[in-house]
């Protein structure tokens, strides 16, 4: 055949049909609980909570949370545990490294009557 398909069949254009076993998590479940170590697991956590320091915001970053815990329910709680272990308690405004307020935002004055 000159530039073209070759196919032993009919080419058909259709949507997958998905199996009872589908879904968005298995296999990425499979990866981190039945082939990483526990040492391998360590070095996935540090590396997602790694890249979630300092640029991740709200509402994204409790979506990370709850799509690491929808993977691997451990795995997502120590990611969240780990993020907030290297955090701190959480300041709106403020830098999510050191918990001071973010010099660079206009700062709001109280002012008392």
């Amino acid at each position: 055949m000159d530039n073209g398909w070759e196919s032993d069949g009919e080419l058909v254009r259709a949507a997958y049909t998905l199996h009872e076993e589908d879904d968005d998590f298995g296999q990425a479940h499979t990866l981190v609980r039945e082939v990483f170590s526990e040492e391998e697991r360590e070095r996935l956590i540090e590396t997602v909570v790694g890249t979630l320091i300092p640029d991740v915001e709200e509402p994204v970053l409790s979506n990370v949370f709850q799509y690491w815990r929808n993977i691997d329910q451990e795995v997502g709680e120590r990611i969240e545990k780990g993020y907030h272990e290297k955090t701190g308690p959480q300041v709106p405004g403020a830098d999510p490294i050191d918990g001071q307020p973010d010099s660079s935002l206009p700062q709001q004055h109280s002012h008392a009557g």
